[in-house]
Order: structure tokens, then sequence, then C-alpha cells
């Protein structure tokens, strides 16, 4: 699962396999996710 974080950044908080409806699981992860890495973006960011 994708989202923008502001202009720069997209986020990939997920993969999964969608057949059908995303279950309500997989969204509330996504979601804490997002959230985990707005609250400190620094320490949930890879860099090579």
């Amino acid at each position: 699962m994708l989202y923008y974080f502001s202009h720069d950044y997209a986020v990939l908080s997920h993969g999964l396999t969608k057949e059908g409806k995303v279950p309500d699981a997989e969204i509330e992860r996504a979601i804490k996710r997002r959230q985990q890495f707005e609250q400190n973006p620094e320490i949930h960011t890879y860099r090579e």
C-alpha cells in the first residue's frame, strides 16, 4: 500500500496481493504505519 508524504516522497507501507476487497486489517495496518512514519520520518527512512 502506497501513499505520498509531502511532494518529495512516496511511502510504501507494505505489499499484498489484492484479490477482491482489501481486508480491513490491511487498511488498519497501513494507517498505523503511516502514523508511525509521520511522527518520525527520519527513523523510518532507508538510505544507502
